[in-house]
């Protein structure tokens, strides 16, 4: 698995605890070293998807769907739940 996204998966986790993430923050939760996790994070940034502010690294609206549609576990389609239908017809 690409760095890349096993930090944008800790960054959400992160975000959904509302912590921000820095750098020491990151490297207990992606199997990467510290210079790592920097290159990986210059790298979403030139790409729209995180934003950097001092040391803290934040996802964008787009980095934050991207990064939700990465949790899905994979090989497993998001399941379609029906919700009710109308009886009219």
């Amino acid at each position: 698995m690409s760095i890349d996204i096993e930090v944008l998966r800790a960054m959400l986790r992160l975000a959904r605890r509302r912590t921000e993430a820095t750098e020491a923050d990151l490297v207990p939760r992606v199997r990467a070293e510290a210079s790592e996790i920097r290159a990986s994070i210059r790298r979403l940034r030139a790409l729209g998807v995180v934003d950097v502010r001092g040391e803290v690294a934040r996802l964008t609206l787009e980095g934050l769907a991207l990064s939700v549609a990465l949790a899905l576990p994979a090989g497993r389609p998001a399941r379609r739940t029906v919700v009710g239908r109308s009886r009219a017809a």
